[in-house]
Formats: structure tokens, sequence, C-alpha cells
């Protein structure tokens, strides 16, 4: 979704990668989306590289999809072939996180920069972030958590339990399928910090940084390859681009 005061600072996190790739889940109306991937284009179009953006979503609107395909139409190069792209791929999957996610662990891309802001419940974002810290690039990776500091942190919500979620899905399988409270068994954790603190709790190679307490999310990062200094950012080992 939005990620308020944090677009700079992942444009300048993702051009320190050859070939940036980034992971959104919870697309929404593709407020970060459409920035990052102009911002992604731009750079790699200039300096002969390619990125990929992966945005996943229970439902994609039609604009974002729309949007996406004139994005990969403009990217395209004909003398190139199938599937070949001169500056990047923007791939939006319409599934549940929880299912999707498995199956990038799998798989052979590895994301520079991961944003959760996805179902805001301590059972999905610790199963999210489970996932996703196996996806994200080993050393200098990281995971940006959206709503820490939000109304969702300090609570389990449910899209489930909303009357009015995405009502013009027309019975979406994957709305219908959205995690249920009681699917759940929580125990005192509840909320997007609760899973965040648990999961830096339990992984000891994985920090917090809350770089502005007025902002909603907050960075996830291992301080044995990345150091902050405030707004500065360190990436220790890294001479040029990855």
């Amino acid at each position: 979704m939005a990620y308020h005061g944090y677009i700079n600072f992942m444009c300048r996190h993702l051009s320190m990668f050859t070939d940036p790739t980034i992971l959104e889940i919870g697309v929404d109306k593709g407020q970060t989306m459409f920035p990052i991937v102009n911002a992604l284009s731009r750079l790699c179009t200039n300096n002969d590289r390619n990125y990929l953006y992966t945005g996943i979503d229970v439902l994609l609107r039609d604009h974002v999809i729309i949007g996406a395909s004139h994005i990969n139409e403009l990217n395209w190069n004909p003398s190139h072939t199938p599937n070949e792209h001169t500056a990047g791929l923007v791939d939006l999957i319409q599934r549940n996180s929880l299912e999707v996610l498995p199956a990038l662990v799998e798989g052979p891309v590895r994301y520079s920069l991961a944003l959760i802001d996805g179902d805001h419940n301590y059972h999905t974002v610790k199963k999210e972030l489970e996932l996703v810290s196996q996806v994200v690039v080993p050393e200098h990776g990281i995971i940006i958590c959206d709503d820490y500091n939000g109304p969702g942190g300090l609570q389990d919500e449910y899209f489930s339990e909303l009357d009015n979620f995405y009502k013009e899905t027309g019975g979406n399988k994957n709305v219908d399928n959205l995690v249920k409270r009681e699917d759940c068994n929580s125990g005192d954790r509840v909320g997007v910090k609760g899973a965040v603190d648990e999961f830096v709790e339990q992984n000891k190679e994985w920090t917090l940084i809350n770089v502005n307490q007025n902002n909603e999310p907050v960075i996830l990062c291992k301080p044995e390859f990345i150091e902050f200094e405030g707004h500065k950012v360190n990436y220790i080992g890294v001479t040029d681009n990855e």
C-alpha cells in the first residue's frame, strides 16, 4: 500500500543492486508500486540493468493491472527473445500471500527489498515474516513492515471481518478464503507489532530499525551487513553494486 516518507529510501536501497528486485505484499491501489517502478525503469534503462517487481494481493484492481501492462509494454524490446525485457518486469499475482510465498521460497529469485502490508493480524504477519525472510537477499536484503506503529500494529485486524471489503469482487475466491479470527490461536501476541517483535526475538540475526516514531513502517535488516546512522545507511562489505 503506501509507505509515506520511505519511497526515496527504498529507491536508494534498490539502486545498490545490479538487478534490483522488490516484493510487495498488499498492492492495493498501487500507491507504492507506481513510484517505485517508475524510478526503477529510469534507473535500469540508463544503466543497462534489469529489475523485477513482484506484487501480491488477493484482489488486483483493474487500473493496477492495466498500468502494469503498459509499463511492461514500454519495457519491451522486439529484438529480444520472448519474455526478455530491456528494463524490467512487473509481475502481479492475485492470490493469498500465504499460498504464494512457499513457492517463492523454492524459486530462484531473491529480493533486494520486501514490503509487508497485507492482512494486519498476528497470525498472518508471523507466517509472512517466516517466509519472506527466506526470499530476501541473504546479506543486504531488507524487509519493511507497514502499520507497526499504527492501529493495525496493536490489535488484530482481519479483512475477512469487514463487510464491505473489496465488495466489487463478486465472489473472488481469494477474498472468500481470507484468514478468519476463529481459525487463529495467537495467544498473547496481537497485530503487526506482536508478530514483528516476536520475529526479531526469535531470529537474532535480524534487527528492527524504527527510523521515525511518527511513521508507521519499520525496517528489518541484518546488522552484520547493514548499519543505520540516523537516516544514513552503510552497506558493510559493499564497494560497488551487488
